[in-house]
């Protein structure tokens, strides 16, 4: 039985990439894997889904990198695990650097959002791309959703392209509609999906309604979230 370990950590909410991790998982065993979740709360929506699908759930304290990263090595080691993939930056890291103890262990990482959409100055990003360039020794796939953080990875973190994958079918796209230029704008409605949490964007199109406004444009605009807001512009 081939065995995977997510690292993912705990972000307080159950979130976009919480839900891939779960559908990953449940891909996964359906198919015969073991999975095992190494993650900051064991209490936590996502830890629980995994729990209930039969996988195993790890706590490791994230706070200090490399004791991360020996954390999980030692726990790869001793449930031999095949396959490590980390979600977001900072779990690579740690993984990058267990991977130093693991020589034969084969670390994925699933690329969201990536560098240059943090909200950190950019004297961080230049640092942070560096960083990657400079380990991605440890790494043996980028796996991304888009072409946008592909482009960021060659571009910015100059990783080599035989190590990018890039996935497209576990989307449904929506499209854009051929008479997008043909609309009346006024009276165009957005729906726009996501955590009320501080990092999505919200912010931005709030402002940028305000913007239209004061031009003529009254647009309906939609906020989907499992709790209601209301918000006046």
């Amino acid at each position: 039985m081939k065995k995977i370990c997510i690292v993912r950590l705990d972000s307080g909410n159950y979130g976009g990439i919480e839900h891939q991790v779960v559908i990953i998982a449940t891909q996964l065993i359906a198919r015969g894997y073991k999975v095992y979740l190494i993650t900051s709360n064991n209490n936590s929506i996502m830890s629980q889904k995994i729990i209930s699908l039969g996988g195993e759930v790890h706590i490791v304290d994230f706070s200090n990198l490399f004791k991360a990263g020996k954390s999980i090595a030692a726990y790869i080691k001793r449930n031999n695990i095949d396959v490590l993939q980390a979600h977001m930056y900072r779990e690579s890291i740690a993984c990058r650097y267990a991977r130093i103890y693991c020589k034969n262990i084969i670390h994925i990482y699933r690329v969201h959002t990536y560098i240059d959409c943090a909200r950190i100055s950019n004297l961080k990003k230049i640092m942070y791309h560096i960083l990657d360039f400079i380990t991605q020794g440890f790494v043996d796939y980028y796996v991304s959703i888009n072409k946008f953080n592909v482009e960021e990875l060659i571009n910015r973190s100059k990783i080599k392209n035989k190590k990018i994958r890039i996935i497209n079918n576990i989307i449904v796209p929506i499209g854009v509609p051929d008479d997008l230029e043909l609309r009346d704008w006024p009276s165009l409605s957005i729906a726009m999906v996501s955590n009320f949490v501080e990092g999505k964007g919200h912010d931005v199109l709030i402002e940028a309604i305000r913007i239209l406004k004061e031009r003529g444009i009254i647009l309906k605009v939609k906020l989907i979230e499992e709790r209601p807001i209301i918000i006046s512009i």
